[in-house]
Order: structure tokens, then C-alpha cells, then sequence
């Protein structure tokens, strides 16, 4: 199982409380370990739909 440790760190680094932060991503170990952290999870991809915005906001190349 993924560790929520990385989210953790960065949400006490940043000051955040999980319930306010967002983890978006595209794998299924994100959503594992965004889920065992307590903060809420977007999932992003292809099957998304969401390239072209993504684009436009220069979040891919």
C-alpha cells in the first residue's frame, strides 16, 4: 500500500490541513495514498478529458 508520508510532509511544510488541500493525479497509488492522508483526490488523464485544458494552462508539455 502506498504511504501517505509524502502528502503529509508536504501539507506541514505548506501549513495545510488535509481537508483543505487537493492531490490531483493520475495513478491509482496517488488516489491510495491521498485517501490513507485524508485529503480529498482528483483523478486527471487521457480518459479524463482534461488534456486540452491542461494544455492551455501549460501543466503539460
Amino acid at each position: 500500500m502506498p504511504a501517505p508520508n509524502v502528502v503529509e510532509r508536504a501539507l506541514g511544510r505548506l501549513g495545510v490541513r488535509p481537508a483543505a488541500a487537493l492531490l490531483i493525479g493520475a495513478a491509482e497509488a496517488e488516489r491510495e495514498a491521498a485517501r490513507r492522508a485524508g485529503v480529498p483526490f482528483l483523478r486527471v488523464g487521457e480518459e479524463a478529458g482534461l488534456r486540452p485544458f491542461l494544455e492551455a494552462a501549460r501543466m503539460l508539455p
